[in-house]
């Protein structure tokens, strides 16, 4: 009989699938790692994951959901098992924020107001902002008018909810040398006939 000598490797690993999710605005250090890794057996192994190279983990993006990188487990009973590098799948969910038209006013037949709009819920990132405009649907007369998005606002990296905002349109008049108008365009036209300069006046209703 001769002795010899039985040399047992570790075991090796396999995932079935990793990802890697982060909310836009977030860096690759925030990922929240989903999958397992099995033994020969496919039993569960448990350890922890981390990104082999964080820094080239770009872009962090929702575009670039979907794209691979190296990942290394590191099992926690390293008698049995050596770390190992798999592919994981990174996900970059969109950030929510809600953004509301400002409410506004004008005098009538004047001209439009430009409209503005804030973000009253969550933040844009870093110098980030939101390619759009505002407008609203209807005949400016007297009264109250709703301000609309005047298209999508289309930012994947963004989940946006949009709040409308109030355009008030007032009773007013013009006045040119002394004299009322009530379209802007006769206004002006006075103006450039006869001179001087056009007044804008909100009406205010007599006394009784």
């Amino acid at each position: 009989y001769t002795p010899g000598t039985l040399t047992i490797g570790a075991a090796q690993l396999t995932t079935d699938g990793l990802t890697a999710t982060i909310t836009y605005g977030e860096t690759a250090t925030d990922a929240v790692f989903a999958g397992k890794m099995k033994n020969g057996a496919g039993e569960e192994v448990d350890g922890t994951f981390a990104w082999a190279n964080a820094g080239a983990v770009q872009p962090l993006t929702v575009e670039a959901s979907g794209t691979e990188y190296d990942v290394v487990f590191t099992p926690d009973n390293t008698t049995y098992y050596l770390p190992a590098t798999v592919k994981g799948t990174l996900i970059v969910n969109p950030v929510a924020i809600t953004v509301t038209a400002c409410d506004t006013n004008m005098l009538v037949k004047c001209e439009t107001p430009e409209f503005k709009y804030k973000v009253t819920s969550g933040a844009l990132v870093g110098d980030d902002e939101l390619v759009g405009t505002l407008c609203t649907t209807d005949t400016l007369t007297v009264g109250t008018h709703d301000i609309v998005r005047a298209n999508d606002w289309n930012n994947p990296n963004y989940d946006i909810t949009f709040v409308k905002g109030t355009l008030t349109v007032r009773a007013g008049k013009v006045t040119v040398n002394g004299k009322g108008y009530d379209d802007v365009a006769a206004a002006m036209a006075d103006v450039t006939s006869n001179g001087g300069t056009a007044v804008f006046n909100e009406e205010v209703d007599s006394a009784p």
